[in-house]
Order: C-alpha cells, then structure tokens, then sequence
C-alpha cells in the first residue's frame, strides 16, 4: 500500500507500522508529483 506525506506524517508513530519512502509519483488529477510512502509491518 503507499500513502502520501500526510498519512505517514498522521501515522509514523503507529505500533507495527514502518514506512519505506519511494519517491515522487505524478498522480492522475494532481498538477505536481507526490511523495508517497510504502507501508510494512515493523
């Protein structure tokens, strides 16, 4: 699953939850590319 900057801002201190940065991605809607973040279970 990848999330954006927000969700691992709100989420980044969740037990069992790490967060593996994959960079930026263009995003259908969205003028400018996003950072997204791929969730695993610490």
């Amino acid at each position: 699953m990848l999330v954006s900057q927000t969700v691992r801002d709100l989420a980044r201190t969740s037990a069992g939850v790490a967060f593996e940065d994959v960079g930026e991605r263009e995003l259908k809607g969205v003028g400018e590319p996003v950072r997204v973040w791929r969730v695993h279970r610490a």
